[in-house]
């Protein structure tokens, strides 16, 4: 039987993945301006919401398979450093990056509990 804490982690993970991808989309709605209505902000937008959809098809990888999600999130979270490790605003980047550092620890919680029940 699985722990508590594996199961809240493991929850928490993915409804924090969730929360993540549908915060990018909201960010995405940035590519459309003030203008009217173009072709280009719809590539724009499409574009903007590749992030997002690398997010959700990662949490629905990583609901079953929790060391899948924890090694990706952390990529996530480096690529995104990498991107945007030359702005100045802290809290900018600890949201965009810290957010998938936690996503991938609270997956590690999960598989390391889940491992420790199997055996």
């Amino acid at each position: 039987m699985r722990h508590a804490y594996v199961r809240a982690s493991s929850l928490l993970a993915t409804s924090l993945s969730l929360c993540f991808a549908a915060l990018l989309l909201l960010l995405s709605f940035d590519s459309f301006g003030e203008e009217g209505f173009s072709w280009t902000q719809v590539v724009g937008f499409l574009i903007h919401n590749i992030p997002t959809i690398v997010i959700l098809s990662l949490a629905l990888v990583a609901r079953t398979r929790h060391l899948v999600g924890a090694i990706g999130f952390l990529v996530v979270a480096v690529l995104f450093i990498i991107l945007f490790g030359k702005q100045n605003e802290l809290t900018g980047w600890l949201l965009i990056s810290g957010v998938p550092i936690l996503i991938a620890i609270l997956h590690c919680i999960a598989w390391f509990g889940r491992k420790r029940n199997d055996s």
